[in-house]
């Protein structure tokens, strides 16, 4: 079951990271387009490698922003901290401490998980099962992992300069921002 959650987790994080990308198909042939009007043409193996690019950072983005949704400060994401827990987001973050919890901690987890009244208390609660499964650090780890896989297929794209020097900022903004 717990498998299942987190294989069906990954498939819609990919989904949604090739849906945010600026190379998904639907767009590719804009792209096409207003590059042939300037004269110049992107391959589609360049748009390949790109896309290399920009589909591991997107799903790094989004590991990073379920762990800013569970451990963030709310005066600076600008939203309550416990908002994700209430609205029942199954995250990486709680697939990963489900298959990793005790029945006490499954319990736990289970009662706060879409719980709109869950506070402060319940909160901490949840981030304790995360910390102590692990599953923090996982996702941490994984959001990096992700990020390198960005900038190690980035690395084989010829670029300018300063367009590379640009998605290796992105590529580090993502895993150390903090909202």
């Amino acid at each position: 079951m717990i498998d299942a959650e987190l294989d069906n987790y990954l498939k819609a994080e990919i989904r949604k990271a090739r849906r945010y990308s600026p190379y998904t198909e639907e767009l590719m042939q804009h792209i096409r387009d207003l590059t042939l009007r300037g004269g110049k043409r992107i391959r589609p193996a360049t748009l390949e490698k790109l896309s290399r690019y920009t589909v591991p950072l997107g799903i790094a983005f989004q590991i990073q922003d379920d762990i800013l949704g569970m451990f963030g400060r709310e005066e600076i994401l600008g939203k309550p901290a416990v908002s994700d827990l209430r609205e029942g987001k199954k995250t990486l973050l709680i697939v990963d401490a489900l298959a990793n919890s005790d029945g006490r901690q499954k319990t736990g987890l289970r009662a706060h998980l879409g719980n709109p009244r869950a506070g402060a208390e319940a909160l901490k609660a949840v981030q304790k099962i995360l910390v102590d499964t692990g599953a923090r650090e996982k996702s941490q780890a994984l959001t990096h992992r992700l990020a390198g896989q960005a900038v190690d297929a980035l690395q084989q794209i010829r670029l300018k300069k300063t367009g590379k020097a640009f998605r290796l900022n992105i590529a580090e903004y993502v895993i150390k921002r903090d909202y």
